[in-house]
């Protein structure tokens, strides 16, 4: 199973839908196309597995203001409160704790920079 990615503009505010897998590899991915178009939100409803590195990536995103996350099945929030409330336990190596980080400051500025 892969991830597809498909850009979607609702009352004029452009967003991403995803379907299928989100991993850490697809993050880079993910970061350069919500950057290229702009997108405000992500839409998660199509979403049917991630690890753990996507879940703390999809916190950072939406805790930095960065991106609105639409249509999170429970699931998935469920993690995403369950890891945020343990966050400072070390749950991932810190190489792989640097480079979400990395990748969601990248998300971050690029959305500051389109939304002055």
């Amino acid at each position: 199973m892969t991830l597809k990615i498909e850009r979607i503009m609702t009352d004029a505010v452009p967003g991403i839908r995803l379907m299928g897998r989100l991993t850490v590899g697809e993050l880079e991915s993910l970061t350069s196309q919500i950057r290229l178009c702009g997108a405000k939100w992500v839409d998660l409803e199509e979403v049917a597995l991630l690890d753990l590195e996507s879940v703390e990536f999809l916190i950072a995103c939406e805790a930095g203001g960065a991106i609105e996350l639409r249509q999170c099945s429970a699931y998935i929030r469920e993690w995403m409160t369950r890891a945020a409330k343990f966050g400072k336990e070390r749950i991932t190596s810190n190489q792989t704790r640097r480079s979400i980080g990395k990748e969601a400051s990248k998300l971050q500025s690029a959305c500051r920079e389109t939304n002055p």
